[in-house]
């Protein structure tokens, strides 16, 4: 009989390829999702049984725990201004866990979740939209971590190399488009990155062989390039040219050309902001980068069978998805 794998967060860029790495393992997978996700109908007719609820209703999340066995998660992403949200799920999903009596967890964080309070920053005066952010996180892997569950594994990938092409990068980098990749990232700061077509093939490895996982918490990243890298990369493999600009936090905040793009792109949704500015909230995530950034070892995260792509590899998987004009 095969093993049932719930997964939260099925829709999502994380869960859509861990979807289909575990059905290409032989896995009966059931995912989870708010009634009113535009993708439910495509993990339908991949066969995948589709449950619809908010993991805010502890009734809810427990009945889709019914008859499974392992459960994936992928953490919601929080407000910037509160953690609550995520810690709330967090909470709810574990429990439902338990009275479930799920064998086996799988929970994608992010690397360096958990560190927070060796960051060089860290105080009341640390970044507010970042505290938020790691707080959340963190608590969230205390969560599985306390838990009965006996098995579980954490998964902590760094950056994401999806942030570059749409829709991520519509938002996170908006002037890209016209051939600038505009950050408050140094010049010499290199980002640590991974891809959520191989995160979503660990996590299947992972439920398919959790003795090597089973009571770890695994960084995970395939390269480490700076901006300059970055966009000379992008352009080599696309043929479009593409120039990184470095630049300061009140250079940034300056262009008021940025700050309209983002504006529009999220509807000058206040509950999206810290600070009152999306900017200066994407700011605070680059001048993180510059003092601590992701530490994610690239040969351990290699070393449990499951090659990540480095950049130029996954840019060459996604060449036809970048949009340069």
């Amino acid at each position: 009989m095969k093993k049932k794998v719930l997964v939260i967060g099925a829709t999502g860029a994380q869960g859509l390829p861990t979807v289909k790495y575990l059905l290409k393992a032989g896995f009966s997978v059931r995912g989870f999702t708010l009634p009113y996700d535009p993708r439910i109908s495509e993990l339908e007719n991949m066969g995948v049984e589709m449950l619809k609820g908010s993991l805010f209703d502890e009734n809810c999340v427990q009945a889709a725990m019914r008859g499974v066995n392992i459960l994936v998660f992928i953490s919601v992403v929080p407000t910037a201004k509160d953690p609550i949200p995520e810690i709330t799920v967090g909470k709810n999903v574990i429990q439902a866990a338990e009275k479930a009596e799920i064998e086996y967890i799988v929970h994608t964080s992010v690397d360096r979740a958990g560190e927070q309070e060796h960051f060089k920053r860290w105080g009341y005066e640390f970044w507010s939209s970042y505290r938020m952010y790691w707080i959340a996180k963190s608590t969230v892997i205390d969560f599985v971590k306390a838990s009965h569950i006996r098995h579980w594994a954490i998964l902590k990938p760094a950056y994401m190399m999806d942030c570059f092409i749409p829709p991520k990068a519509i938002g996170m980098y908006p002037q890209m488009k016209d051939g600038k990749l505009v950050s408050a990232r140094l010049p010499e700061t290199k980002l640590t990155m991974m891809n959520c077509d191989d995160l979503g093939a660990i996590i299947a490895d992972a439920c398919r062989e959790f003795d090597k996982y089973d009571h770890k918490e695994i960084p995970l990243a395939g390269d480490s390039l700076t901006m300059g890298e970055i966009a000379a990369t992008i352009s080599q493999v696309t043929g479009k040219k593409i120039e990184a600009l470095s630049k300061t936090r009140d250079e940034m905040l300056a262009d008021k050309e940025l700050e309209g793009m983002l504006q529009n792109m999220f509807g000058g949704n206040e509950e999206m902001s810290t600070n009152g500015s999306l900017l200066a909230d994407c700011i605070d995530t680059h001048e993180w980068d510059n003092s601590d950034g992701y530490t994610a070892d690239i040969d351990y995260a290699n070393s449990f069978g499951i090659k990540i792509a480095t950049f130029r590899e996954w840019c060459e998987r996604h060449k036809s998805e970048f949009v340069i004009d």
